[in-house]
């Protein structure tokens, strides 16, 4: 009979604990923000997937999730903010101790990378609600981008990974380098 606990229990444990193959979650990042029609959101992503969604009103939201095995969330960043020109900037920056995340995307000066060393797989997955009129600039490195209920014009851009985005009142521009496109527009730009 002790045999038979201890076995229970040793099983118990095993279950309890995570395997080095686990996938940790945080998804505490959100943000609300409101804006006009005619002005733009612009989501900047390195790592991760950006999904966007209709809006029911003048009210932009963003969450974020962070996923990782081995890289360590803190060294990610997540940023919204709105700019002075009223348009909002919603920005996953990887710690380096010179990188810059802006409308025009990242930079960074004197050769640091932007996703600091090579064991760092934190990915960051955004969703954010796109109100009526109200313009697109997306961007990921490496992840897809998914884009449905746009009324206004939409930029698209990953360098791996594919693109699908739908707007009924603008132009779409959508680029990839590994990855397939499809894009429905009212108008094409």
């Amino acid at each position: 009979m002790r045999i038979l606990q201890l076995m229970a229990a040793g099983a118990a444990l095993a279950l309890a604990i995570p395997t080095a193959d686990a996938q940790e979650r945080d998804d505490s990042f959100k943000w609300t923000g409101g804006i006009e029609a005619g002005r733009t959101v612009y989501a900047r992503n390195l790592n991760g997937a950006i999904r966007v969604e209709s809006a029911a009103g003048m009210t932009v939201d963003v969450r974020a999730v962070k996923q990782w095995r081995r890289g360590d969330p803190k060294d990610v960043t997540i940023t919204a903010e709105k700019t002075s020109r009223g348009d909002i900037l919603v920005c996953a920056i990887w710690e380096g101790r010179r990188t810059r995340c802006d409308e025009d995307g990242y930079s960074s000066r004197g050769g640091d990378s932007w996703i600091k060393g090579r064991d760092n797989d934190v990915s960051v997955e955004f969703t954010i609600l796109l109100p009526k009129g109200v313009k697109l600039d997306a961007s990921t490195v490496n992840g897809a981008l998914g884009i449905a209920g746009a009324t206004a014009a939409v930029k698209a851009h990953t360098v791996n990974g594919s693109i699908e985005a739908a707007s009924a009142g603008g132009p779409v521009i959508a680029k990839t380098v590994n990855g397939s496109i499809r894009v429905r527009a009212a108008t094409v730009g």
